[in-house]
């Protein structure tokens, strides 16, 4: 599961999703790929929900 990839228009990104891209750390994006490594997305708008909202994708 590629989280990083925009899927969604810039203006409808969640302001830390903006700021993971831009500061690319690669160290927390490691994190959250393992996190998400073996993740079902079973209704296939994960990477979508993520982009906008974030914080309550954990």
């Amino acid at each position: 599961m590629d989280l990083f990839t925009p899927v969604v228009n810039e203006a409808l990104q969640h302001p830390n999703f903006r700021r993971l891209r831009a500061n690319r750390n690669g160290y927390d994006w490691d994190v959250l790929n393992d996190w998400a490594r073996g993740f079902v997305d079973r209704d296939g708008k994960f990477v979508a929900e993520f982009q906008r909202t974030f914080d309550t994708c954990f």
